[in-house]
């Protein structure tokens, strides 16, 4: 991790710093606590001097959100212009006016929900009730059901509908989308990064699929994605997409099982070449197996495994 951010210039301090700050007079590079040039008592401030520069969406100051006390960087919101923690940062977290305002203007000018959308939405309920009311009797005329059967029977016939239904205006999520809405700064691999990890703990808990990962790393790496962005440095077209690799495939740090748990070969010492040349170009998806957990793979900041134990059970390996 040492070639991702640096350390800090004052002496006293040389904190490592993921995203550290670049001085606009002495043109050195500090920690988030000495990036100020008053905090790190820069000698080549100009004469005269009484404003100085400050980080354009940054701020140490306190949450706008009343009674938060939540420390770390503080981030301004693009629509309502305050400033707001981490935590509260997303317009619904802090009941942003400003932007559902605008939702309402172009509510009124383009029309959320057309006389279209209805019609299909309706004719889809009225195809759910009409399978889910057929299953139980098809079930019911060949074997007597019990009520949990019954139910059962019902919600896998809906799981069937859904997986190859086809909503208006929806398309898969492809690796355009994820790097065009980085640049435009839609949302960050940070933003990602947090929501996925916050999935993985209630997924985790009903699959049982996640079998190593590590949030500090996952949350550096996305820092140090976010921060190539920010200064439009991106590795490749490929950087920050969602990949998986396969539990043979070396990861430094972590365990490699084989797919099997007395098959571990303890924490490898370094990348395999695939696994280092993700690191250095960015990212590829690796698709195995396991399609129906796309949606949850991290993104190359993750470095994903997949392994397939003796037992049958899936398990994700994040870094």
């Amino acid at each position: 991790m040492d070639h991702i951010g640096a350390n800090c210039s004052l002496e006293s301090c040389g904190k490592h710093d993921f995203l550290p700050v670049k001085c606009d007079f002495c043109k050195e590079v500090f920690c988030e606590l000495h990036g100020q040039a008053e905090s790190h008592q820069c000698q080549k401030i100009p004469e005269g001097a009484s404003n100085l520069p400050s980080m354009p969406a940054y701020s140490s100051q306190m949450c706008a959100i009343l009674g938060c006390k939540l420390k770390g960087q503080k981030v301004t919101c693009e629509y309502c212009y305050e400033i707001f923690c981490l935590q509260h940062r997303h317009t619904d977290d802090h009941s942003c006016k400003a932007y559902e305002e605008l939702l309402d203007e172009k509510r009124a000018e383009k029309g959320v929900v057309t006389e279209e959308t209805k019609a299909k939405v309706e004719e889809t309920k009225k195809l759910v009730s009409t399978v889910t009311t057929s299953s139980t009797k098809t079930a019911t005329s060949k074997k007597k059901l019990s009520d949990k059967q019954r139910a059962m029977a019902a919600k896998v016939r809906l799981m069937k509908l859904k997986g190859t239904a086809k909503g208006p205006g929806l398309e898969s999520t492809t690796v355009d989308d994820y790097t065009t809405a980085y640049k435009s700064g839609k949302f960050s691999p940070i933003d990602i990064a947090e929501q996925l990890l916050k999935d993985l703990q209630i997924l985790n808990a009903k699959l049982n699929m996640i079998c190593e990962y590590f949030p500090d790393q996952v949350r550096a790496q996305a820092r140090a994605s976010a921060a190539r962005y920010a200064e439009a440095k991106a590795l490749g077209p490929l950087d920050g997409v969602p990949i998986a690799m396969k539990d043979q495939l070396d990861i430094e740090g972590h365990r490699r099982r084989n797919g099997l748990e007395f098959c571990e070969s303890g924490a490898a010492v370094e990348d395999c070449t695939i696994t280092a040349r993700c690191r250095a170009q960015g990212t590829k998806i690796f698709e195995k197996f396991l399609q129906k957990f796309r949606k949850i793979i991290l993104q190359k900041l993750f470095y994903n495994k997949i392994i397939l134990n003796h037992k049958k059970q899936n398990y994700f390996k994040f870094f």
